[in-house]
């Protein structure tokens, strides 16, 4: 392989772990509430970062950081790991796996947006039919009202589950980019990222103290060990490997292009939606899922 191109392979690589890991945590949210599988899915997370970090490292965790740094990961792992996974696992339990990570596809088209609007960079005419596209193809696939989750729900249901990952999509956009711009300097990107799950850890452990729901998240795993055991693996193919690659992926190429090839796990989550969930996937959800994946595509490449 050629070795300028190891930034674009591990974002197609993260793509698909964000296929696998989300899969898992679906089941899991089906067995546990929402906190407890985010709560206990960064400290699995954690844990398994430790040893790959000293064996790159040479420490277990990372023994300087500048201050600027240290904020920008801070709040790419408030965004992205506390507020954004929470309101994720939440559609995740409601509307699935597919769809929600077909919705997620909007991150590259927020990300423009927000750019647009803060930082004045101007979105060119093909780009701006790049964004039409994409929100085109997600809004043909969640307006059918065939859809398995419509019946189950109800249109308010499916409604509030649609609007949960549109919420985790804004929130995932904030965290790329606060990501990139704590990436600057000799930080490494494992570094990077066992900062940015340890911060959330520690955020969701002490919201966990305050509200004393200690007893009731071990509880919850003790009623059901499968659960515990699909958080676990959930861990491992999502901000394990998944978040890792990103990190990864977002040090050594542009955010549009580790945007762009991340964004592919919607289709990924096809087959697994129709074999592993039994979700009716016909034509209209796969010409849909490829066309929003094709507004992503002209929005960042041209």
């Amino acid at each position: 392989m050629n070795l300028n191109y190891l930034g674009e392979a591990a974002a197609l690589l993260a793509s698909i772990c964000f296929a696998i890991g989300p899969t898992f945590n679906t089941l899991a949210t089906r067995g546990a509430s929402v906190s407890t599988v985010n709560r206990v899915r960064l400290v699995f997370t954690f844990l398994l970062l430790i040893i790959p970090h000293w064996l790159l490292e040479g420490s277990l965790f990372p023994s300087s950081i500048e201050t600027a740094n240290l904020l920008w990961l801070s709040l790419s792992g408030v965004f992205a790991l506390v507020l954004g996974d929470t309101l994720l696992f939440a559609a995740f339990n409601r509307i699935g796996t597919r769809l929600s990570m077909l919705v997620i596809t909007l991150i590259p088209v927020i990300s423009s947006i927000l750019a647009w609007i803060i930082l004045d960079q101007r979105l060119t005419l093909v780009q701006t039919a790049g964004i039409l596209v994409t929100l085109a193809g997600i809004a043909w696939v969640v307006s059918d009202r065939k859809n398995g989750e419509v019946s189950s729900l109800g249109k308010s249901g499916y409604t509030r589950g649609i609007w949960l990952a549109v919420g985790a999509s804004i929130l995932h956009a904030f965290g790329n980019i606060t990501a990139k711009l704590g990436l600057s300097g000799d930080l490494s990107p494992i570094s990077g990222h066992l900062l940015r799950v340890g911060i959330a850890m520690v955020i969701l452990l002490v919201l966990m103290l305050l509200k004393g729901e200690s007893r009731s998240t071990i509880q919850e795993l003790e009623a059901s060990p499968i659960t515990t055991r699909y958080i676990f693996f959930g861990a491992i193919f999502g901000p394990m490997l998944g978040s890792g690659l990103m990190m990864f992926a977002l040090d050594n190429t542009s955010v549009a292009i580790a945007s762009l090839l991340n964004s592919l796990s919607p289709v990924w989550l096809l087959p697994v939606g129709r074999y592993f969930f039994n979700e009716r996937v016909g034509l209209r959800a796969v010409a849909g899922s490829l066309t929003a994946v094709v507004g992503v595509v002209v929005l960042l490449m041209f």
